[in-house]
């Protein structure tokens, strides 16, 4: 508002200085060439904030390709670490057999792969893949320097148009009161209209900071704003995730208590408390699990029951689809602990019985030595059966 008025006032002045020079009869010899002088000024402010736009116009150009270019180095720059990872991960790592089709490979020479057949190089690859990680650290820490620089040349720039263009405006006004003859009657009138346009142009150019000042602190408080709504937004999930949490608890760990006991009454070992299952209590922070108040039971016991426990886990998952659970199981060494081998093929039939109905699709692997006659079949089956004379480890 107080812009509008002093932009008024300015115009007015300025029509008071015409009516003014056009009463004048006297003659001003040095007019000419001061509105020449004022016009050769207006075309170089003119012509410097035409080069100074191009320029920032040419700057944003390059800040937009410097940031994708280093979005792309950061990109390389993961994927090279990935790759290493993998590689040191794999090293010296020998297959003996195809995971693909479960043949058994031809030996290979010592400085030959495994599985391929080429030739290895030794450590070559992890030294080409670090030189290229320092390669591009190196990219990405000078195009870094070159995107800060560039941001500050570019504000510098946006400075520079804001006092050339204030120039200009000035430049404008001062040609367009001096038009006519001026006499030294009224030199004196139009110099404090002159003086009175100057202040208010000040003025305009404070009120622009002003303004300026404003639009930074409106930016900031709808940053705020945002950040804020979205604190809102998290604090309110964490507690709508805190009370069907505490919603949820109760009922899982019901289905998971019902599943291992329905488990444990079908063993047939010697544990009486298994045959007997009523209650269950177990602890994932303790990792201890106990059957009617009891934790303590054979060794042989204690495997079945732990491999019982995640089996029913993976029951619960096919049973809800919330729960947070792989379907997706290994269980090796079931025969662990001096299982006796009726055991374990009961176990394995249980497995096939509880999961056979399941709409959910799902996956479980687990390795014997002594398999379940009505599972040895290739419907189950996957890879070689080993024997004394056809061991898994070829050493």
């Amino acid at each position: 508002m107080k812009k509008k008025i002093y932009l008024d006032k300015i115009k007015e002045l300025n029509i008071n200085i015409l009516e003014k020079k056009v009463n004048i009869l006297g003659t001003y010899p040095n007019e000419k060439k001061s509105s020449e002088n004022i016009a050769k000024k207006n075309i170089l402010i003119k012509t410097n904030l035409f080069e100074c736009e191009s320029k920032i116009r040419e700057m944003m150009y390059d800040i937009d390709d410097s940031e994708q270019f280093i979005k792309e180095l950061e990109n390389k720059q993961k994927s090279l670490q990935d790759a290493i990872l993998v590689n040191s991960s794999l090293k010296g790592f020998i297959f003996d057999t195809c995971p693909c089709c479960q043949n058994k490979l031809k030996n290979r020479l010592h400085n030959e792969c495994s599985l391929c057949g080429n030739e290895l190089i030794e450590e070559g690859t992890n030294k080409n893949l670090l030189r290229m990680k320092n390669e591009i650290d190196l990219q990405l820490i000078e195009s870094n320097k070159i995107l800060l620089k560039d941001k500050i040349d570019f504000n510098n720039l946006k400075q520079e148009k804001k006092q050339i263009r204030t120039e200009l405006r000035k430049t404008i006004v001062e040609s367009s009161s001096v038009i006519t003859s001026l006499n030294s009657n009224n030199e004196n009138l139009l110099y404090s209209n002159y003086q009175q346009i100057g202040s208010l142009e000040e003025k305009i150019l404070h009120l622009d900071k002003i303004k300026e000042l404003l639009e930074s602190i409106s930016l900031l408080t709808n940053e705020r704003d945002e950040i804020q709504l979205k604190i809102n937004r998290l604090k309110d999930n964490i507690e709508k995730k805190k009370n069907l949490y505490r919603i949820r608890e109760p009922e899982i760990k019901k289905i998971i208590s019902e599943e291992l006991i329905s488990i444990l009454r079908l063993d047939i070992g010697s544990e009486k408390e298994f045959k007997q299952a009523e209650t269950v209590d177990f602890d994932f922070a303790s990792n201890s699990i106990s059957i009617n108040g009891k934790s303590a039971f054979s060794e042989s016991g204690m495997i079945f029951l732990y491999n019982s426990f995640k089996l029913a886990l993976l029951l619960a998952s096919l049973k809800k689809e919330y729960v947070r659970i792989p379907r997706f199981m290994i269980l090796d060494g079931i025969e662990n602990g001096g299982m006796e081998d009726s055991r374990s093929k009961n176990f394995q039939k249980i497995i096939h019985d509880k999961l056979l109905n399941s709409n959910v699709e799902f996956q479980i692997i687990f390795a014997t030595k002594s398999i379940e006659p009505s599972l040895d079949n290739c419907d189950y089956i996957i890879g070689d059966t080993f024997s004394e004379n056809k061991k898994s480890l070829n050493v």
